[in-house]
């Protein structure tokens, strides 16, 4: 009985709190697991006073079982023996059908010995029978229990509430395993902002120091425009003064054109030398074309000449 209440209430326990996540509602489970440990306490202490106070009463139930038993088995002793009696004075009294005589007192005494040890026999028989029976339903009954965790419980919800709960375990262990990496990325970004922090001041004097240089370059860039706008000035007024240099200087103010018009004289001074030396050729050609038109024609003349065909 007591076993199958404490299951009972482990079973209610398991079953109201099979199901948690996170930490908290671990050790919320925790605490309501050690109410209900508490109370199961409390009501087995409340049966064990209960247990004590019947227990006088079972005892004299007991006692008076017990008398009622040895009673009985000095009544049936009694019925046993005056049977004995009774078996021997009939038995001393028979005839036998073999030998037409009485049986004699030896063999009578035989018999009902036989008889007595056949009794004891089944005496012991029926008392073995009942022991085993009562082993049998002990055994029974402890089977039932460790089928049945109370009522409406059996060994396979139990099973399945351990299979969840080992489940459960895991999921613990996952959980706790996620909190550790969780908590060393925690320390691994602590350090990676404190360097940051470090990078971002050292990048704050870096900053600081260009902006002075900046600041220095900019004195320096607005002296070279400064500079610069002047040199245009300048550059613009001596650009008009050359205009007007080169405007007041005719061709002397245009070399290009000047070097231009010699480059021409010159080619035209090297074309006419050319020419003339062309037309001294072409007067040379002539010339000894008309000589050989005049061999020529004195041949020709010569061979129509009689003198000549002869």
């Amino acid at each position: 009985m007591k076993n199958g209440f404490l299951q009972k209430k482990y079973s209610e326990c398991v079953k109201k709190n099979k199901k948690y996540d996170g930490l908290e509602k671990v050790i919320d489970s925790g605490i309501r697991n050690r109410e209900s440990y508490e109370e199961i306490l409390e009501e087995y202490m409340e049966i064990k006073v209960d247990v004590e106070k019947r227990k006088p009463g079972y005892e004299t139930e007991i006692s008076k079982m017990e008398e009622a038993y040895k009673n009985q088995e000095n009544e049936f002793n009694m019925k046993f023996k005056e049977l004995l009696s009774r078996e021997s004075e009939i038995g001393n009294n028979v005839i036998n059908s073999k030998t037409g005589k009485a049986f004699g007192e030896r063999e009578v005494n035989s018999m009902i010995e036989r008889q007595k040890s056949r009794a004891s026999e089944l005496a012991d028989t029926r008392f073995t029978y009942l022991k085993r029976r009562n082993i049998l339903n002990h055994l029974l009954s402890k089977l039932y229990e460790l089928d049945n965790l109370g009522i409406g419980y059996t060994t396979i919800e139990y099973e399945q509430m351990v299979i969840e709960r080992q489940g459960v375990l895991e999921k613990l262990d996952e959980r706790e395993e996620e909190i550790r990496k969780i908590r060393d990325k925690c320390f691994t970004y602590v350090a990676v902002l404190s360097h940051i922090k470090e990078s971002i001041a050292s990048i704050a004097r870096d900053i600081q120091e260009t902006s002075v240089l900046l600041s220095k370059y900019s004195e320096i860039q607005n002296y070279g425009r400064y500079a610069t706008m002047k040199r245009k000035l300048e550059r613009d007024i001596t650009r008009k003064h050359n205009i007007q240099l080169r405007e007041s200087g005719g061709l002397l103010a245009h070399p290009d054109l000047l070097s231009k018009m010699e480059t021409d004289i010159l080619q035209l001074q090297f074309f006419k030398e050319k020419i003339e030396c062309l037309q001294a050729e072409v007067y040379l050609q002539h010339t000894q074309a008309d000589m050989i038109k005049a061999f020529l024609k004195r041949q020709r003349n010569h061979s129509q000449s009689p003198l000549g065909s002869y």
